[in-house]
């Protein structure tokens, strides 16, 4: 029973630190969801966590890959320079210890790929889950003529996340004048990212400038 207890209490230390570091990156938002699990009872935090059973143990390095998983989500914020995209790095590492299906190298894998990307192609994953509120072009833009310099950068933004295989249109894209944005959907990573940083919560202000573009 001592031993189990002893399992309970640095799995507890691991979420806290998880949420700690996500409540760091985020600000309010993610210590506000999530506070109330670190403030509770050890057992309360460790019913909450679903990470891998292995995630928060200790291995041979004295660290455990949660650890890892949050040293990696707090140096590439740092050195993340838009702004808009560091609180849902912050969701995204306090996310990962609560779901059992994620394993430290899919973690690292999701936070590599979200460091990849721009804010606007955040925007862009969640207007592809909320496209028929925005009213986009269903065809695409072959024998499209002339692009604005704004089409022409949302278009290429699109086709990179379609290139990582995070969104499709329904067929196959060779190039911008491929896109079809009213046929956009999230896939695969692209998911994930859309669920572990919850973009669902990104402002529709912020997704009306694209939007216009590809309508």
């Amino acid at each position: 029973m001592p031993e189990d207890k002893d399992d309970d209490t640095k799995k507890s230390d691991g979420v806290r630190k998880l949420i700690t570091g996500g409540a760091e990156i985020a600000g309010g938002a993610v210590g506000g969801a999530l506070g109330f699990l670190a403030g509770g009872p050890i057992g309360a935090v460790v019913l909450g966590a679903g990470g891998a059973d292995d995630f928060f143990d200790e291995k041979s390095s004295g660290r455990s890959d949660a650890e890892e998983v949050a040293e990696s989500v707090l140096l590439k914020s740092q050195r993340e320079p838009e702004e808009k995209k560091i609180p849902y790095m912050g969701h995204l590492l306090s996310n990962v210890a609560f779901d059992p299906q994620i394993s430290a190298q899919m973690a690292h894998q999701i936070i590599k790929a979200a460091e990849q990307l721009t804010y606007r192609q955040l925007c862009i994953l969640k207007l592809a889950v909320v496209k028929q509120a925005f009213g986009l072009r269903n065809g695409d833009y072959r024998g499209h003529g002339s692009f604005s310099k704004e089409l022409y950068e949302v278009l290429y933004e699109c086709l990179d996340l379609y290139h990582r295989a995070f969104i499709n249109f329904g067929g196959v894209a060779f190039g911008p004048t491929d896109v079809a944005p009213g046929k956009m959907t999230v896939q695969g990573l692209g998911a994930d990212l859309f669920n572990l940083m919850r973009l669902a919560i990104i402002p529709d202000e912020d997704l009306i400038p694209i939007a216009t573009q590809l309508k």
